[in-house]
């Protein structure tokens, strides 16, 4: 059974304004959230909250859920799940991209930085700088015979001040119709992944 994607209003509301009754309203069995992210030494040991036995009959899940243990062993189902494929693929991305991505030892460079950088949330999110990429890219020289990078980024004059490089292709979301799907589909679709410390490039890898 397919899972189906509620309105984030309630769950906004009710934590903002009554905690979670208004939950109690759409007749839910369960209601299991993890909202809070808390990092320790690592991101793979990021905040995470057993649910079996909790998630049964109508159960909404509301929350971040970054750590990777919320999906071990659901890999292949999660993938059907959140699969873009066939005429609905190229109605979304530019089909010229994607048959580069296909064709090349294609590497995706995600670039997060503008929201990171507001005001607030330059304390909660490090963004990655140029170091971090340049690293990157030069160990996925030495290890992926001649690799091209596709670098998608909200900041994409940023991304060519550092990176520019021969083997370095940038995609700006102004080619797409879409942006945000467009930048997750062509991603999705490179076979290696340089990512932000960001869900959205993890989920596309």
């Amino acid at each position: 059974m397919k899972a189906e994607f509620l309105s984030p209003w309630p769950g906004l509301l009710s934590r903002k304004l009554l905690r979670r009754e208004l939950y109690s309203l759409q007749k839910f069995d369960h209601v299991v959230g993890d909202w809070a992210p808390r990092y320790e030494r690592a991101p793979r040991e990021c905040r995470f909250l057993q649910l079996e036995g909790k998630v049964a009959g109508k159960t909404l899940l509301d929350g971040m859920f970054q750590s990777w243990r919320y999906f071990d062993g659901q890999r292949e189902a999660i993938r059907e799940e959140l699969a873009v494929s066939g005429p609905s693929m190229t109605a979304i991305c530019d089909s010229a991209w994607l048959d580069q991505v296909r064709q090349d030892s294609s590497v995706s460079v995600h670039v997060r930085r503008n929201d990171y950088l507001h005001p607030g949330n330059a304390e909660k999110f490090a963004v990655c700088g140029k170091r971090y990429f340049q690293r990157c890219l030069e160990y996925s020289r030495r290890s992926i015979e001649t690799p091209t990078f596709y670098v998608i980024s909200d900041d994409i004059n940023w991304a060519k001040s550092a990176l520019s490089a021969p083997d370095v292709k940038f995609v700006s979301s102004a080619d797409f119709r879409m942006s945000n799907i467009s930048d997750f589909v062509l991603m999705a679709n490179c076979r290696h992944h340089v990512i932000s410390n960001s869900t959205f490039s993890w989920w596309a890898a």
